[in-house]
């Protein structure tokens, strides 16, 4: 059972703009966190890695991606 530290849980929030929080450029969390952009990729990464592995969690991320791409984005 991984656990993420609260600085990765923020950066996966910023970075897709969960929980509260506007989505964000990778540039702009890593300038915001004092950290290297590097870092955030390997962060959100890893962080994906975990949900995939979770198939009710992928299928939960994958309804409200499309109800979020229906609901608010036109073609």
């Amino acid at each position: 059972d991984e656990t993420f530290q609260e600085r990765d849980r923020k950066i996966f929030y910023m970075a897709f703009g969960l929980n509260g929080f506007t989505m964000t450029t990778g540039k702009d969390i890593a300038t915001e966190l004092n950290v290297s952009e590097g870092l955030v990729s390997q962060k959100i990464k890893k962080m994906a890695a975990w949900i995939r592995k979770d198939r009710e969690m992928c299928e939960a991320l994958q309804t409200l991606y499309h109800k979020y791409i229906t609901k608010y984005v036109t073609v």
